[in-house]
């Protein structure tokens, strides 16, 4: 039997430090595979998502993402992982500054740009499809329950929207202090910072039937901060793709970016052109993980997003076929 040997990295993507960020399965030369190869490739790996490149033509890279059990349009946290794989392990000519390449994706062709010298990358930023507000979801009383918030915890909060950068996210705002006072002065809050946030508890099988019935990729849950040196801190859930909780999300983390513009919870002036977040997730599953957002903006509105950070391959080695 001919064996056919597979190229995998194992990539930590928005952090600086091994086992920290989102891990993310990288396979650089999936040419000849199947689909269901991929696949059960991705549910092999166990990773959230796994990026693989089925053709490259000059600076353009056609890639796939695949969960552990379906395929979907586009991943942020793999996008980091993989084009940082290919700038350090010399897919690419050597870097010299900063390096701008392509990804063909189901989502659509979205540039990188891959930061850094030589084959040591020191960031990757992905522009991702311009945001868009889906539907106002609305503090309803089902979503209250799985979340498991009461009414009174969202007095005052604007109310959540589905927003897509290329995958459709369910953006959830909860109570903090700064968030409160800077919307409703005259409220008074009951919880400390972020304890709502921290605390969260959703009934994962009831919030997937809920993603499934609205086709929403995640629930991305999220709380200002001023003085942490984030900009907000998150948490996302997906279910509905086989994930009860991921530790960094680039899709959604651009979707909140565009949602926490638009609706005012972080202002802008109308003549700003650029709006520099840095947000923070996976905590309580002790990964941290910083993820720098760039918002630009068209008279006060968010018109294209570009999100990234560093990451750091913790494997490499290859699979093989029978």
């Amino acid at each position: 039997m001919d064996l056919r040997r597979i190229p995998l990295n194992l990539v930590d993507a928005f952090s600086e430090e091994v086992l920290g960020g989102n891990p993310a399965g990288v396979v650089c030369d999936a040419r000849g595979l199947e689909d269901w190869e991929m696949q059960r490739i991705a549910r092999e790996v166990g990773a959230s998502e796994t990026a693989f490149v089925l053709e490259r033509r000059g600076d353009d890279f056609d890639v796939r993402f695949f969960t552990p059990t379906r395929e979907v349009d586009l991943c942020g946290h793999a996008t980091i992982a993989l084009f940082w794989v290919l700038a350090e392990g010399g897919y690419l000519e050597p870097l010299d500054g900063r390096r701008v390449l392509y990804q063909n994706t189901r989502a659509g062709r979205l540039q990188v740009e891959v930061i850094g010298g030589r084959y040591r990358p020191e960031m990757v930023m992905m522009t991702q499809v311009p945001p868009r507000t889906i539907a106002r979801e609305g503090w309803s009383l089902e979503l209250r329950e799985i979340l498991g918030i009461g009414e009174a915890d969202v007095g005052g909060i604007p109310e959540p929207e589905i927003v897509s950068t290329g995958l459709p996210d369910l953006i959830v705002p909860l109570p903090d202090r700064e968030c409160l006072w800077g919307l409703r002065p005259d409220l008074i809050v009951p919880l400390p910072d972020r304890e709502c946030l921290w605390g969260l508890r959703p009934d994962l099988s009831a919030l997937k039937a809920y993603c499934l019935a609205r086709d929403i990729s995640s629930v991305h849950c999220v709380t200002l901060d001023a003085e942490s040196g984030f900009d907000a801190h998150c948490r996302d859930f997906s279910p509905a793709l086989g994930i009860p909780e991921e530790a960094a999300t680039g899709t959604a983390s651009g979707a909140t970016a565009a949602y926490l513009v638009s609706t005012g919870m972080i202002p802008v002036s109308r003549d700003a052109s650029f709006l520099h977040l840095d947000l923070e997730q996976g905590r309580v599953m002790d990964r941290p993980s910083r993820i720098r957002c760039e918002v630009h903006l068209c008279s006060g509105r968010p018109v294209g997003i570009r999100v990234g950070g560093p990451a750091r391959t913790f494997f490499g080695g290859e699979i093989q076929l029978g």
